[in-house]
């Protein structure tokens, strides 16, 4: 049985339209995933209908965006229920990427004279709401500005340059906290990408229910395995799928233990 709980569409960074990724899924031999878009809920429904079409079990999730210590700290939330709350705090993030991208526009032009247009921003992204700095750093690029978008980020963009612009969120203390009062299941995402050993700590503190293990490149971490055990912690697993070409080989071995499944489904309560 191939698993994956961890994936992405257009409706955030994805590249796949959700109709266009169950379909992929399907037939690369996938028989339960979820899809967890950045800060956004709203594929669940065309990729519910998909789901049924294809015959593949879809769990609901979400990866929300938080900042701990100054930098990003991705929170995934299993089987959320939509609320109030958890709309609120999705609204409110996506809100603050397009405050930050509108300033960071101002910035490269106040510091390198680089004009760009937030129209344009809307257009590489696919989304209304969902920006980021490689949406801006590809906007560079077309531009002429830089040769690659890597060199975006070293002069202009990146996190000690002149035109960035720290992000605004909440703290993963709140993230989980709504995750769970959506009667969801709250899952540090890829920790080998959050700071490792210590913020997992950091992380049970704030009242995560598991931790994503059975991840690309960090098979070998058996420290997070060693943590999970003693905290009694859920193992839970994904490719990160974005639609990148790199993505596409991932997808062709990629899966996690049916066990993994079952302990969230017996959390959550649900056959």
């Amino acid at each position: 049985m191939k698993i994956d709980l961890h994936t992405h569409t257009s409706y955030s960074d994805g590249k796949l339209h959700p109709e266009e990724l169950i379909k992929l899924y399907a037939e690369s031999g996938f028989e339960i995933m979820a899809i967890t878009d950045h800060d956004n809920i709203d594929s669940f429904e065309p990729a519910t209908k998909s789901a049924k079409q294809y015959g593949i079990e879809l769990i609901p999730g979400v990866e929300i965006s938080t900042l701990f210590k100054g930098r990003d700290m991705h929170i995934l939330g299993y089987y959320v229920e939509r609320n109030k709350e958890l709309l609120d705090l999705l609204d409110f993030i996506r809100n603050e990427r397009v405050y930050r991208a509108e300033k960071m526009l101002k910035l490269l032009k106040e510091h390198f004279d680089i004009e760009l247009e937030m129209k344009r921003l809307f257009e590489i992204s696919g989304t209304k709401d969902v920006i980021g700095r490689p949406h801006i750093a590809k906007a560079i690029l077309e531009k002429g500005y830089c040769k690659t978008q890597q060199e975006a980020f070293d002069r202009f963009i990146g996190d000690d340059r002149p035109a960035n612009l720290p992000k605004q969120s909440v703290t993963p203390d709140e993230a989980v906290a709504i995750i769970k009062r959506a009667d969801g299941i709250a899952v540090m995402a890829h920790p080998i990408y959050s700071g490792g050993v210590e913020n997992i700590h950091a992380m049970i503190e704030a009242g995560i229910q598991g931790v994503e293990i059975h991840y690309p490149g960090q098979e070998s971490c058996t420290e997070y395995r060693k943590i999970v055990q003693k905290h009694k912690l859920l193992s839970t697993g994904g490719s990160d799928f974005h639609g990148f070409k790199d993505d596409y080989k991932i997808l062709k071995d990629f899966t996690i233990p049916s066990s993994c499944v079952a302990a969230l489904k017996k959390a959550k309560g649900v056959e």
